[in-house]
This record gives structure tokens, C-alpha cells and sequence, in this order.
């Protein structure tokens, strides 16, 4: 299915994300795990300053924009919007448990991984959901409030 236009500015996003996801991964792409930093250090500062900037005001204008104007429609939706938020959770948990962990490495190969999954099924499974459920003019309505929503007012706001 064709994204609706008012979702392809979170489309581009999770592009960015899987790319991220995937040089991250023990066993990804030799070409993207060289963008990463070489030291344990400043692989863990760099994962910390992607999600602060990019990965967590995108978590959260999905929540409280698209997520919040979507819900309520059909169950099924809800159930899939409620576990793709549970996701939101786990990723985040699993970016808290870099700084204590005694193999930051693994949790980072373990974070590109879940992240990978989850971009994945955002754009295979909800994001069809929404299309299937939601009428366009709807969607169209909401699309001015993700193209002008300011992320840079969402960021470290957790």
C-alpha cells in the first residue's frame, strides 16, 4: 500500500532509524557499523545523543500526535498502538540499562536489533493498520500538525 502523505514524514524517519538500527547490530553492514565511534565510550555517548535528538522526539510525536488522534477507532488498532508504545517503553529501558551494563556492547548490539524489529513492524503492520482504519481526510487533517510540530521543543522532555 502507497504511504499516505501525512505519514511519510515519519517513513523518512524510521529509514534514518533503521539505518541507525543496523550499524549498531554486531553482525551489520560493515559499511554502516564504520560510521559508528571506536571506543566502548563514545559508541554508548553516540547511541545516548541519537536518541536524544532524533529517536525520542520521534517516539514521542507519534505517541502524542498520530498515536493519540488514531485511537479509539478499532480495537485492534488499539491493541497494535498499545503494544508498539510498550516497545517505545522497552527501547528506552534497554537505552537506561547502557550505563550500568558490565557489556555495553551487547545492549547496543541488543538496542539495533529491537530497534530494527520495531521500525519494521511500525511500517509493515501499524502503519498499514492506520491507512486500512483511518479515513484520509483524517489523516490528511492531521498532516500539518506533524510537518510543523517543532521536535526540537520535544526533545529531553521525558
Amino acid at each position: 500500500m502507497r504511504r499516505h502523505a501525512t505519514l511519510v514524514p515519519l517513513t523518512r524517519d524510521h529509514h534514518h532509524i533503521l539505518l541507525f538500527a543496523q550499524s549498531l547490530r554486531t553482525d551489520g553492514a560493515p559499511s554502516l557499523r564504520a560510521l559508528l565511534p571506536k571506543t566502548v565510550a563514545e559508541r554508548m555517548e553516540h547511541v545516548r545523543a541519537v536518541f536524544a535528538s532524533e529517536i525520542g522526539p520521534h517516539f514521542r510525536l507519534e505517541e502524542e500526535v498520530l498515536f493519540a488522534a488514531v485511537r479509539g477507532r478499532r480495537p485492534e488498532l488499539d491493541k497494535l498502538l498499545d503494544e508498539i508504545v510498550d516497545d517505545h517503553r522497552a527501547i528506552e529501558g534497554l537505552l537506561e540499562s547502557l550505563e550500568d551494563s558490565e557489556k555495553p556492547d551487547e545492549v547496543i548490539d541488543a538496542l539495533g536489533r529491537f530497534l530494527e524489529l520495531h521500525v519494521r513492524r511500525e511500517e509493515r503492520a501499524l502503519f498499514e493498520k492506520i491507512q486500512e482504519v483511518v479515513p484520509n481526510e483524517d489523516l490528511t487533517a492531521l498532516s500539518d500538525r506533524i510537518a510543523l510540530l517543532d521536535r526540537s521543543t520535544l526533545r529531553g522532555a521525558r
